[in-house]
């Protein structure tokens, strides 16, 4: 642990007795002690580790074996994908390593690839029996390394643009990964008092009923009881995992409106007064 958490162990037990599950966020290429040096980073850049070099990757391995020692039954890891290549996502359209980049991994016969999918299967194999969850990983590399995996960008609890924007595109264009490559994760429902809650209400009730992990982060006094009545049947619904949900106009639309639900066609409604406008 550290100075603000310094007995782990005993902060999950506590956290166990009170009828709640544990989990982790780990940003496993990224390290701030000393226990390592230059010969482990990648690209020269300090703290940055190189998941070809078999002490990175012991050490990796040793450090999700004590969250598990701990008492941890979740584990969140992140930022796998753009510490390897320092690249995101939405930007690889024509390759995943800059043309002009000029470094290399420590071990050189290795791809790219190969060396996410050893990084991926050496956590999942020190977790053992905990829950893992993937993030910012490369989809079709983490398939069986990974039990949930969040498919896209954030979501947001502020900023209601970047939920429409981010959140319902993955939903609708992930979904057929959803237990075929691992639970499709499209990220949370941020409620809180800067979102209207009939638009948040909405992406609630399509994460619930498309049978997907359903995740919530909430402001307790932001809450009020018809918005605590609405989760509680979003939580209700999305424990079932009953629904049958699929987007229609998908092909021409990145945020879909139109979705059977239940052979049932909606309509849903995800811009603001103003309209839609370009995320910053």
């Amino acid at each position: 642990g550290n100075e603000r958490f310094p007995d782990m162990k005993g902060l999950m037990k506590d956290m166990t007795e009170c009828g709640v599950k544990p989990g982790l966020w780990f940003r496993p290429l990224k390290d701030a002690t000393d226990r390592l040096d230059n010969r482990h980073f990648l690209r020269g850049e300090k703290g940055t580790l190189d998941p070809t070099h078999p002490e990175v990757l012991a050490y990796i391995s040793e450090s999700v074996s004590r969250f598990r020692e701990w008492g941890c039954r979740l584990i969140k890891h992140d930022f796998s994908a753009y510490d390897t290549t320092s690249v995101w996502g939405k930007d690889t359209v024509r390759r995943f390593i800059p043309e002009q980049a000029v470094w290399h991994f420590y071990d050189r016969t290795v791809t790219t690839a190969e060396a996410l999918l050893k990084l991926y299967e050496t956590i999942y194999r020190a977790a053992g029996d905990m829950l893992v969850l993937g993030c910012n990983c490369v989809n079709h590399l983490c398939v069986g390394y990974v039990h949930l995996n969040r498919t896209g960008d954030d979501t947001s609890g502020r900023q209601w643009e970047r939920t429409r924007f981010m959140g319902v595109n993955t939903l609708a264009f992930r979904l057929p990964q959803h237990r075929h490559f691992f639970e499709a994760d499209a990220d949370c429902v941020g409620i809180t008092a800067d979102i209207p809650w009939e638009l948040n209400r909405r992406w609630l009730s399509l994460v619930a009923e498309s049978g997907t992990p359903l995740f919530v982060s909430c402001k307790q006094q932001d809450m009020t009881p018809d918005m605590e009545a609405d989760l509680r049947r979003a939580l209700i619904t999305a424990s079932k995992r009953t629904e049958i949900l699929r987007p229609l106009d998908w092909q021409y639309n990145s945020t879909p409106r139109v979705w059977l639900k239940n052979g049932v066609r909606t309509v849903y409604s995800w811009s603001e007064e103003t309209g839609a406008f370009t995320l910053p």
